[in-house]
């Protein structure tokens, strides 16, 4: 499971009998911690808390599923459910969480174009202020947004971030998108380039 700081994350069980279940025990496997011991049946649904840190960040919804709310980076890790049934058995579940800081808003920058040789070069940066080691970026050109073409792509530096091009022809509708990305969130600034690179007389 992706999430962004900030969000619930839901720890939904698949046990096929949920009626059958008898207790719960919920644990931070990473840290092993053990959230709570969950028992289900009359009058309803009853928590024991082994840990006081998680009972104002945890709710806990019908059919035992647990959320965890206001999620920070520090949760990532494994998370272990262990069902016991009133039949007897037990069956254990596995969770992953991964928790990431918020994309920053991309910000374009677009350094003033020259033509040489009937060529319109410029040069679009994409900025992302605090952005983590987690933020990967990717360029788009059009509406809405396509590939950028083999030649347009070859401008691209190594982070990706700065999109170096030449082109014979631009029009001023043309845009082009920043792409931000983590794996659990995704945001884009675009910008349309106007009358970049006018030819001489024009």
């Amino acid at each position: 499971m992706n999430h962004t700081r900030g969000e619930s994350a839901l720890f939904r069980l698949t046990v096929s009998q949920t009626s059958d279940i008898r207790v719960v025990e919920w644990t931070f496997a990473t840290k092993n911690l053990t959230i709570m011991e969950l028992t289900l049946g009359p009058p309803g649904l009853s928590p024991n808390w082994t840990h006081e840190r998680y009972r104002r960040r945890v709710h806990v919804v019908p059919k035992g599923f647990l959320q965890l709310l206001d999620v920070t980076p520090e949760d990532s890790g494994t998370y272990d459910a262990q069902a016991r049934f009133r039949s007897g058995p037990f069956q254990k579940e596995v969770f992953i969480l991964a928790v990431y800081e918020p994309v920053p808003l991309p910000e374009i920058h677009l350094r003033p174009g020259s033509r040489t040789s009937g060529r319109c070069n410029f040069t679009l940066e994409c900025r992302l202020p605090g952005a983590g080691a987690a933020v990967s970026v990717s360029w788009r050109k059009g509406d809405p947004p396509g590939e950028l073409a083999a030649a347009e792509r070859r401008g691209l530096s190594p982070d990706r971030r700065t999109l170096n091009l030449a082109l014979s022809s631009v029009h001023p509708d043309d845009v082009f998108t920043c792409l931000a990305r983590s794996p659990a969130q995704e945001r884009n600034a675009s910008v349309q380039l106007g009358d970049l690179c006018a030819r001489d007389g024009e």
